[in-house]
Formats: structure tokens, C-alpha cells, sequence
């Protein structure tokens, strides 16, 4: 980024990366909980380091959970973090990938206003209270990535006009989330609006490029999840009601993480984790849940069901 050369620029993008390092300083005290335990503590991709290059060939979900989604370099990520150290490093990681998030705002903020305004932009989107959750919860780092690489996919098209540069940061923020899909209408929205003004040609090549990134993502997920397009992943409270209900309806977490413990060979949960919310964590457990993990059998509260039917199969126990 040009604005790097700038020293104003890089003391605005290190108070902006400062301030959203020091506002999740408390999410490092926190051990790993709900879906943190079966996406990363207890999945196998995760405890070898085979998974770093595997997990491209699996499904982001456990296939004993139905196998759902495809989000492989949030998963590989997991597998390098998991080699490094426990709880507090995978935190660490996420309030790094929101720093850089946040310096990338401040960046296509700066590139079309003052040093002021950016500092706004940036700081505001560093501290804003809905980006707790992905945060403060190791598997909400699919949103941090995904939001980083949109960031540098829109600021490649718009300010470099990179047309590989921004497929390949598109191409990232698809193996990380599904979202990221976003990038392409951003980047257009921001040529509606004047922010850029490519040629016609260069325009035919950005769009030429989002059509064969987008079209081997899709390819390549199908392929994945091929084996588990006849099965469901749904909580047990979900059982039996329609789509709507279950898409409409915001089911509290209370109480599950601990059955979900329970069920974890012995492994003990501290009260304040059946709470909800980012911040709940296990008390002096997280420790011995990581090191259990290749050990003992998990078992969620999720049924698998399907398609045809509402059967269930009860947990493996």
C-alpha cells in the first residue's frame, strides 16, 4: 500500500491496530468453547500436521457432523496454531487478523479522505462492538479472514487495479469463508459510485477473473461435499420443525457446551461456560481438553437426518 511511505500514515495505521489489539486483550484468558471444541480441539485435521494440506480436501465441519461447509484455510491455520501452543496463542492469532482487518479499512478509507476521517473509519470499525463474537471465539476467525481478504481484494481493484492481486485475495476469502463472495459487488459498487475508473477492458478481465475464481471454488466445494449432500446437521430442539423455524429462531446456548462436556469422558466445564456469549471459557480445563483430545470420543447434541425423512440417530455415547 502506497500509503505506507507516509509517515503519518503508518503512526494512523498503528494506532488503529493498537487500539483494536487492546480492546480484545481480555479474549486471551479465554479457553476454547462451543463449536471451538469440535472444529478444533477434538478434530483430527487439527492434531496432526498432515491436516495443514488434507483439510483442503475436507469438509469444515467433522463428517460425523454432517460434514457441512468448506472453509480449508481456516482449518489449516488451525493445524499450524496447534503446533505452536494452546488456548491463548489461537486468541492471540484472532486479535491479529482483526488488527490487520481494521489497518485495511483504514487504508481504503485514507486512499479517499483525510487522516482524520480515517482514523474514524478505522478505530470505529476496530472497537465496534459486533465483532465480539469473532473475536472473542477462536472459529470466528473464518470472519476475520474472509474480511481481510475482501479488504485487499477491493483495494487491489480499486486503488492498485491489480487484477490478479485482487482474484487471488478473493480466491483466499472464499477458502475461508463463504462470504467473501461480496468482493466482486464491492469492487463494482465502487466503480458505480466513482472511486475508480478502469477501462472497459480491464473491467472485462476483472470480471473474466471473479468468474474463474468463483467457478473453481464451486467446483471444488461440490466435489468435497459431495459425500454429505444427503444428510442435515440440526440441534436436537430443531427436531421435527420446519426451515423457517429453524433459520428464524435464535436458540439460546445455555447449558449445551456443558452436556457437551459431559460427555466428553470426564472432562470438567466451569459453570460460566453454559452462559453463552464470547466470553465464556473453561476453567483450568482448556489445557486438559487439548491434551485429551486424540484420546477420548466427543459426542455433540447435534442429529444428523435426512432429506427424505426426520429421522435421528442418537449420539454415539
Amino acid at each position: 500500500m502506497s500509503g505506507f511511505a507516509n509517515a503519518d500514515d503508518r503512526r494512523l495505521y498503528a494506532a488503529v491496530a493498537g487500539c483494536a489489539l487492546v480492546v480484545y486483550l481480555g479474549a486471551l484468558r479465554n479457553g476454547f468453547a462451543v463449536d471451538d471444541v469440535p472444529i478444533i480441539v477434538l478434530n483430527p485435521l487439527v492434531a496432526a500436521p498432515s491436516g495443514i494440506w488434507r483439510t483442503f480436501g475436507a469438509p469444515y465441519w467433522p463428517p460425523d457432523l454432517g460434514g457441512h461447509m468448506y472453509r480449508p484455510l481456516v482449518i489449516a491455520g488451525f493445524a499450524l496454531d496447534r503446533w505452536v501452543d494452546g488456548p491463548v496463542w489461537f486468541h492471540a492469532v484472532n486479535l491479529l487478523w482483526h488488527a490487520g482487518t481494521a489497518v485495511a479499512v483504514t487504508a481504503l478509507a485514507r486512499r479517499w479522505a483525510d487522516t482524520t476521517a480515517a482514523l474514524v473509519a478505522g478505530v470505529l470499525f476496530a472497537v465496534h462492538p459486533v465483532h465480539v463474537e469473532a473475536v472473542a471465539n477462536v472459529v470466528g476467525r473464518a470472519e476475520l479472514m474472509a474480511a481481510l481478504f475482501v479488504g485487499l481484494a477491493v483495494y487491489a481493484a480499486l486503488v492498485r487495479e491489480r487484477v490478479g492481486w485482487s482474484a487471488a485475495a478473493l480466491a483466499l476469502g472464499l477458502l475461508s469463508k463463504e462470504n467473501a463472495a461480496v468482493a466482486p459487488a464491492l469492487i463494482g459498487l465502487g466503480w458505480l459510485v466513482g472511486l475508480a475508473r478502469p477501462d472497459r477492458r480491464r473491467i472485462a478481465r476483472f470480471v473474466a477473473s471473479w468468474v474463474l475464481v468463483g467457478g473453481a471454488y464451486a467446483v471444488v466445494r461440490a466435489v468435497v461435499r459431495h459425500p454429505f449432500a444427503g444428510s442435515e446437521s440440526i440441534a436436537p430442539l430443531f427436531v421435527g420443525e420446519s426451515p423457517l423455524t429453524v433459520r428464524l429462531t435464535a436458540m439460546s446456548t445455555r447449558g449445551l457446551p456443558r452436556a457437551w462436556c459431559a460427555r466428553s469422558a470426564g472432562l470438567r466445564c466451569s459453570p460460566s461456560l453454559g452462559s453463552g456469549g464470547g466470553s465464556s471459557r473453561r476453567s483450568g480445563s482448556a489445557g486438559s481438553v487439548w491434551r485429551s483430545s486424540r484420546s477420548r470420543t466427543f459426542s455433540t447434541p447435534r442429529v444428523s437426518t435426512s432429506p427424505s425423512g426426520r429421522s435421528t440417530s442418537p449420539p454415539s455415547g
